[in-house]
């Protein structure tokens, strides 16, 4: 292996240098193995290598062992953590709820979620931006189209927030975390007899929802907790956070922010700029189905490799200006959302709310500003996924 920087993912260091750390990465190397991880672990960092192993799943695969699917992914692993045919098979029953003809029907429900978001924070002094703006139109719109009451809104954002501070974390323990394995298991056995209770209740009801077309497809109560519990981890925090950090970048690109206000009809690209620059999961991670060489790196069947999607949209030997922020970049071809057979099905759902959101905050208000210096933003602590915690702004109209 060629002589590379050390790194670790979980460090405080990466957390607060994680673009510059996967600049010095793709400089350095291809390949990059972890050294002491309880599971052998090799990271990936160019684009050229990123984007062609996430297309590639007979030979970069999905599929984990059992112990592994525990330990990280729970009962996301239906779908996360599995290759066709079963892939397959629960891809074809969520794919037709978040088509761009499905995702129109839910205009409506956004327009009201962001409308009441506008009201509560616009000219009301400080705000939390995360809990009060993003998390209200994000959890709020999973909530409405599964079918969950409001009054159950705070169960759903509690383990929604457990899962984002833990999630992705567990590949590169050196030593065994049982108390963490045991947040997992607990957000699995509330969330999931929640959810299994919730489709039960729909059954006595006439009111039309995702979740009960969902389960009239599947066969067990598990495969119900499973698919539920990952429309919800998939639907309310990695857009949730795509929102809070796509507005962060345009405070912190005023010229940008102004550019945007001028001209609406860059909006579309402005989000697609957001995704890349900023987007909320940072790495995929696959198995290597065959035993390969890699830049000097051996990479034996079974062991874990990951992918650092944040890294490959930030390839400069891809993207020109890679690490300018520049609403105006088209043609934006972007891995924020993935590539391949595992590219994120809700897409289509979080571009609809970046725009609904951002679009509004264009008309709703003259200017935007944070409202603690820099102690207005505060991280999750979770390195692997770019999370917010709180968001300190005021808005004015």
């Amino acid at each position: 292996m060629n002589s590379t920087p050390l790194f670790d993912p979980l460090s405080s260091d990466f957390r607060k240098d994680f673009y510059g750390t996967m600049a010095r990465m793709r400089a350095a190397c291809r390949a990059y193995r972890h050294p002491d991880t309880l599971v052998p672990v090799v990271s990936f960092f160019r684009h050229a290598d990123i984007a062609p192993m996430l297309a590639d799943w007979e030979n970069w695969s999905s599929e984990r062992s059992e112990e592994k699917k525990a330990r990280g992914l729970g009962p996301a692993s239906i779908m996360l953590g599995n290759d066709p045919p079963l892939h397959t098979k629960y891809r074809k029953i969520m794919v037709p709820h978040f088509t761009p003809q499905s995702v129109r029907g839910y205009d409506a429900v956004i327009s009201r979620l962001v409308d009441e978001a506008v009201e509560a924070c616009v000219d009301t002094g400080e705000i939390d931006f995360v809990e009060q703006f993003s998390q209200h139109v994000t959890t709020g719109l999973i909530c409405e189209i599964c079918g969950i009451p409001a009054e159950d809104r705070g169960l759903i954002r509690r383990n929604s927030i457990l899962i984002s501070e833990i999630y992705g974390k567990g590949l590169f323990w050196k030593e065994p975390h049982p108390e963490v394995e045991a947040i997992v298991t607990g957000v699995s056995v509330e969330l999931g007899g929640y959810l299994i209770g919730h489709v039960e209740r729909l059954k006595n009801t006439d009111k039309p929802s995702v979740m009960s077309a969902i389960a009239t497809q599947l066969d067990s109560p598990y495969e119900i907790a499973a698919m539920s519990m990952l429309l919800i981890a998939g639907g309310v925090e990695t857009t949730a956070n795509n929102i809070v950090h796509g507005l962060q970048e345009l405070i912190r690109n005023p010229v940008q922010f102004e550019m945007l206000r001028s001209d609406p009809s860059l909006l579309d690209t402005a989000i697609e700029e957001m995704v890349r620059y900023r987007g909320t999961l940072r790495r995929q991670e696959r198995v290597a189905k065959n035993d390969i060489e890699i830049d000097g790196v051996t990479i034996e069947a079974g062991d874990t490799v990951v992918l650092w999607n944040a890294s490959a949209c930030r390839d400069p030997d891809y993207i020109e200006r890679s690490e300018e922020f520049d609403i105006s970049r088209s043609p934006n071809k972007h891995v924020g959302y993935g590539n391949g057979i595992h590219m994120c099905i809700g897409n289509v759902l979080a571009r609809a709310e970046l725009r609904a959101i951002f679009g509004r905050l264009l008309t709703a208000t003259s200017s935007i500003e944070e409202a603690r210096g820099d102690d207005s933003y505060e991280d999750a602590g979770n390195g692997v996924m770019d999370v917010a915690r709180r968001y300190s702004l005021k808005m004015h109209s």
